[in-house]
């Protein structure tokens, strides 16, 4: 059964909320261990929030010319807020650094990068080849954030 439209505008609006919720914990954060709770609970409930999201682009129905570009702003800004979550992440390095082992986090953004990639490639297949420039623009420019953020803490 194809999921209607409004079930990916949704996704991309609890999408949105879940990660500014992991930024803004990462921010507040003020580098002591218990604090780092709530980082935790935001990371997985950011990775879960991703593999329901996947799953209910591959589920829905494929978008018209129309409804695609009326989601361009809206993937754009999911693009961006997940880019300022990466810097986020990469400005807490220092505090991260005394309870986190840099393999643990690059661990950790590699399984963002992948979820997010897994979840990219299901809705670019529901929009049409004409519409998908700006969703393209949109995915490699997260891509780069969270690759820079693995290179940051590889290193």
């Amino acid at each position: 059964m194809a999921l209607a439209n409004t079930d990916i505008a949704s996704t991309l609006t609890t999408a949105q909320t879940y990660i500014i919720g992991l930024s803004d914990a990462v921010a507040g954060w003020n580098g002591d261990a218990l604090g780092a709770f709530p980082i935790v609970f935001k990371y997985a409930e950011a990775m879960s929030l991703a593999d329901a999201s996947t799953r209910a682009a591959q589920l829905s129905e494929p978008l018209t010319a129309e409804t695609a570009g009326q989601f361009e702003n809206e993937y754009s800004d999911l693009a961006n807020y997940g880019c300022q979550a990466m810097d986020t992440i990469i400005a807490a390095k220092p505090k991260l650094d005394k309870f986190v082992p840099n393999y643990a986090m690059t661990f950790s953004l590699r399984l963002i990068r992948d979820s997010t990639s897994d979840f990219h490639n299901a809705f670019l297949s529901r929009v049409p080849a004409d519409n998908q420039s700006v969703y393209i623009t949109a995915i490699q420019d997260s891509n780069d954030c969270v690759n820079n953020a693995i290179r940051v803490f590889k290193n």
